[in-house]
């Protein structure tokens, strides 16, 4: 177990591991964590093999990969923390993901990753703010400089979500696809300007958080879920419908994602 500032609290602190997806999707046999750090040479960053792993082009053969005994995940979040978003947040995610999940192979076999797809899922007696929350907690504990989301984590009932985030939710039609977590990055536009953006995905869902703060303009996409964040605690809609986009299964850019809106 490793000491280090808790992505969460930021207190220095023993850190534990914290499964992206949670364990209870399935989320706990062995699997390969790629890198994207050349095996060999310089040990610099190899472009090739980011553009490969992200956009689905090529194989990862020749990726630095360690495998990981316990499941996908991260080791950035203290036990406390990590302790209170599974009592608080977990199952509500976990419910949500496995309904989607046996539903998807159907559905979005059906839909074949088409261009202008859209999938409703019905939260009718669901907690938003609670699912929520967990998909943020992803992102705080991937992608560093986040600890302005602590007040909002570690105190259930607060719908204060910082105004700096923008978080936009998506599904993902290839359930064998490789789980993302991709930490903040930069689309830089060619007439100047950039979007920063973090991605996590982990069929059937994906997401990608923006950071207004950091980017010079953002793109006008399907899916934005932030409205989720003011739902108060404990409530549980009798009628609440998320229309969202389909990613294309040849679209692997999460820039791009949502692009196409149409429902049905």
């Amino acid at each position: 177990m490793s000491v280090g500032i808790c992505r969460i609290c930021g207190e220095r602190k023993p850190l534990t591991f914290e499964h992206i997806p949670p364990r209870a999707t399935g989320n706990d046999h062995t699997v390969k964590v790629y890198t994207a750090y050349r095996e060999h040479g310089d040990g610099g960053l190899n472009a090739d093999a980011i553009t490969r792993s992200m956009f689905g082009d090529g194989d990862l053969d020749d990726l630095k990969y360690r495998q990981s005994q316990r499941g996908m995940g991260v080791e950035t979040i203290c036990r406390d923390c990590n302790s209170y978003l599974g009592v608080n947040y977990v199952q509500p995610f976990v419910g949500l993901f496995d309904d989607v999940r046996q539903s998807a192979t159907n559905v979005l076999a059906e839909i074949g990753g088409r261009k202008g797809q859209a999938v409703g899922l019905d939260l009718r007696g669901f907690p938003p703010l609670a699912f929520f929350k967990q998909v943020v907690s992803n992102f705080c504990a991937t992608a560093d400089g986040m600890l302005d989301c602590k007040d909002f984590l570690l105190d259930r009932e607060n719908t204060d979500f910082p105004e700096r985030y923008r978080l936009h939710m998506f599904i993902v039609p290839d359930l064998g696809a490789y789980k993302l977590m991709t930490g903040w990055m930069a689309y830089l536009f060619k007439g100047g300007g950039a979007c920063c953006l973090a991605c996590v995905e982990y069929p059937p869902f994906g997401f990608v958080l923006y950071d207004r703060g950091r980017s010079s303009s953002l793109p006008d996409r399907a899916g934005d879920i932030t409205e989720l964040s003011r739902c108060p605690w404990g409530y549980r809609p009798e009628g609440m419908t998320l229309c969202l986009p389909v990613v294309d299964a040849g679209d692997r850019q999460p820039y791009l994602w949502g692009r196409y809106p149409d429902a049905v």
